[in-house]
């Protein structure tokens, strides 16, 4: 009994606490609350607020007045505030534009415009839309949505970024076959004539006898792939840190052969950062503007040679490599004259 009894003051508790998010006006002013388990119940101020026009809307993530729309308090302008509303908690539309949280979808007929189940896809009658993102579709009509992901029409396939990421972008890749295109696993796809890696095509590989080993690795009758590029020599192939691979004739990285790279002299520096005893990369990339010979790591993503000092592979402007030093904090780094973050 006692157990049951912690149980139903726990949701209690809950319920109470979700009561009191969202949108609220009180002592003649427009606030916005949030709750986290750290510092509980927290509200802020939304200034310009009309308190005389101001609505929650039907989803408490939105509200209105008469001169802007509101998601989670942060202000959206340019709005039509006689027809905005809010479709579900991520969603709004008005007679104008569509909204991902507080983001125009650019190109969204609002008029038109619905959200595909819960999101993230919607679309409004000419085009389809990822988050906030158009996809340009080029046939309406065919469109077929196969996961979160991976979105095709008869003409081409359309790859998302991760779908919890906070900067994400679509991918538009030629479609060879879209009758016979299927979804696979980790990462694979394909069709009659084609296999396809994210979206990608994999040159050499072959449909009819494709398998798919792990995540980003395959094979058919002849070779053996890691994303899209074929591996030199499978026999010699081992798994270095994280997404780095070699064999005895390439090294490979994030599903790609690093071109010039040695693979009895490469070292991996630091997540992204690698070289050989000629060349310098950054993700699987050569850095022609580093000297090799004098190329240290600094500190996490800091490096530096002879003459230049670099936060991932742009130049820190004015840093002295020759008095370069670091602090506990892996942000921060400093040299004789000033200090340096990214």
């Amino acid at each position: 009994m006692r157990l049951i009894y912690y149980i139903f003051i726990l949701f209690t508790c809950l319920f109470l606490q979700s009561c009191d998010l969202g949108h609220k006006t009180e002592e003649g002013k427009v606030y916005y609350y949030t709750w986290n388990e750290g510092s509980g119940s927290n509200r802020y101020l939304i200034k310009d607020a009309d308190i005389k026009t101001f609505k929650a809307l039907e989803n408490s993530n939105y509200a209105k007045d008469k001169n802007y729309g509101y998601f989670e308090g942060d202000k959206i302008k340019g709005i039509d505030s006689q027809s905005f509303q809010s479709i579900n908690d991520y969603y709004a539309k008005d007679n104008l534009h569509a909204y991902y949280e507080n983001k125009i979808i650019g190109g969204a007929l609002g008029k038109h415009f619905e959200v595909i189940k819960e999101g993230p896809y919607s679309k409004d009658g000419k085009n389809y839309f990822y988050k906030n993102i158009s996809l340009n579709i080029s046939d309406y009509k065919t469109v077929k949505i196969l996961d979160n992901l991976t979105i095709i029409d008869r003409f081409h396939i359309y790859i998302q970024s991760d779908i919890n990421s906070d900067s994400s972008f679509t991918k538009k890749f030629p479609l060879n076959d879209y009758d016979s295109f299927e979804l696979l696993k980790e990462g694979y796809s394909k069709d009659n004539k084609r296999v396809y890696f994210k979206g990608e095509i994999i040159e050499l590989a072959n449909p009819k006898t494709f398998e798919i080993l792990d995540y980003a690795k395959g094979k058919d009758d002849k070779n053996i792939f890691y994303g899209t590029c074929k591996i030199e020599n499978p026999n010699t192939l081992i798994d270095l840190y994280g997404i780095y691979m070699k064999d005895n004739l390439a090294v490979y990285y994030n599903n790609r052969k690093i071109i010039g790279a040695n693979p009895k002299s490469f070292e991996i520096i630091y997540e992204e950062w690698s070289k050989d005893d000629k060349n310098v990369f950054f993700e699987g990339k050569k850095m022609k503007n580093i000297d090799c010979e004098s190329f240290e790591q600094v500190k996490g993503y800091f490096v530096k040679d002879y003459s230049k000092v670099f936060y991932k592979d742009s130049i820190i402007i004015n840093a002295n490599p020759k008095t370069i030093k670091t602090f506990d904090n892996w942000d921060f780094i400093r040299d004789d004259k000033a200090i340096f973050f990214h």
